[in-house]
């Protein structure tokens, strides 16, 4: 700026946060037409997690972007690991709401291989990550894992 009057002493203020921000995570498994979380799905059975997670603290509100969550189903021994979906599924962050969220992923009947007559162990998982409105890996990820409960995937149908 030629010839303007340049400020020298300007004064910032950036508010005190009262809280941390804080995410918590939590998902269940059930089959496809079953009221309870379940730990044993016949490999011909669709099943779905329902993953739940709350962003808390005052910065919540300034939080725009993209979740992506997915579950995760690790093998116990030789067998493939899946996840579901692939790539992980999008829900679009909401910076006006409560900061509760809710996600059902479904796992259609044959998605996943028993590896014998007696069945495959998989440790599951789910992940839950975050991105930026241009695209970007944010800063925030999460996963809770099923503190050593397995799931068993045995073939079907039932005999």
């Amino acid at each position: 700026m030629p010839n303007g009057l340049k400020l020298l002493e300007c004064e910032k203020e950036i508010s005190p946060l009262v809280a941390t921000t804080t995410i918590s995570l939590s998902a269940e498994v059930f089959e496809a037409g079953g009221n309870t979380p379940t730990t044993i799905i016949r490999t011909d059975q669709a099943w779905y997690v329902i993953v739940e997670w709350e962003l808390t603290g005052h910065l919540r509100r300034h939080f725009c972007g993209k979740w992506f969550v997915s579950v995760v189903l690790e093998s116990i021994g030789p067998g493939d690991d899946y996840q579901f979906p692939d790539p992980p599924a999008e829900v679009p962050m909401d910076p006006c709401g409560d900061g509760k969220y809710s996600y059902r992923i479904d796992v259609p009947a044959g998605a996943v291989a028993a590896r014998d007559g007696d069945g495959t162990l998989y440790i599951p998982g789910v992940t839950l990550g975050s991105g930026d409105p241009c695209g970007n890996p944010s800063h925030i990820y999460a996963n809770c894992t099923s503190d050593g409960k397995e799931l068993h995937f045995v073939p079907g149908p039932p005999h």
